[in-house]
């Protein structure tokens, strides 16, 4: 897990020698996700909270801002088509190439201790973030100032919440891959075995309602495309 400021980085690993989660730094770590006034900032940052909370019984973290919801053209009824990633949207706001490579990106991170190079890579994805929000907050800071932000995300799902939609969509998948296999059995026996339209149906439709987006989205072409022209 990995804080930072613009100032300063912490990495702490949450794996012991053993490869047992740990506990150190709980209750520090646990203070500065759950408080609201501290907004945090991240990519893919609701699937990494419902994970900690897996490991953190309870958990629950406020002021959640996921940079991926930071699109070129604002348009929430086509939002997997619009999502960045940190790498672009690094190059898109700071004109910073960030690294991300390969072998580090998909080196074991359940290794202990990590390495120098994984420390590395992890605070620096963490200070892009930073960044970021406080580049955003420059350009913008009627939308993107802490107050306001914090004020705009009191609304979003809780972790509890997020937690519920992905045992849903795990279960359904499980009994649609069942209702598939179910199914082919059926038809190696019976030629003309009716296939299971309204049970796919019924389950296919409980897997897009709860994967459904739950981050904020700002439109942010507009405000780039402004500092880009007055840095040339």
């Amino acid at each position: 897990m990995q804080l930072s400021t613009l100032d300063a980085c912490i990495v702490v690993q949450l794996t012991r020698v053993n490869r047992r989660p740990s506990d150190d730094c709980r209750s520090l770590l646990q203070a500065v996700v759950q408080d609201s006034q501290i907004i945090k900032a991240g990519c893919g940052l609701d699937d990494d909270m419902v994970d900690l909370r897996e490991l953190w019984t309870g958990l629950e973290a406020s002021s959640r801002l996921d940079l991926c919801g930071l699109v070129g053209v604002k348009n929430p009824k086509q939002p997997q088509q619009q999502l960045f990633g940190l790498k672009k949207l690094t190059k898109h706001i700071l004109g910073y190439d960030l690294p991300k490579p390969n072998r580090i990106s998909r080196s074991d991170w359940s290794r202990f201790p990590l390495s120098g190079a994984q420390i590395e890579y992890s605070a620096r994805d963490a200070w892009v973030g930073a960044a970021i929000v406080n580049r955003l907050e420059q350009l913008d800071p009627e939308t993107f100032s802490a107050d306001n932000l914090i004020r705009r995300l009191e609304s979003q799902p809780s972790i509890a919440k997020l937690a519920q939609r992905r045992t849903a969509v795990r279960q359904a998948k499980g009994e649609l891959k069942s209702l598939n296999e179910e199914y082919r059995r059926r038809r190696e026996k019976e030629c003309n075995a009716p296939p299971p339209h309204r049970k796919r149906a019924r389950l296919q439709e409980i897997i897009k309602r709860n994967r459904k987006t739950s981050f904020e989205f700002f439109e942010v072409d507009p405000l780039t495309s402004v500092s880009h022209k007055k840095q040339n």
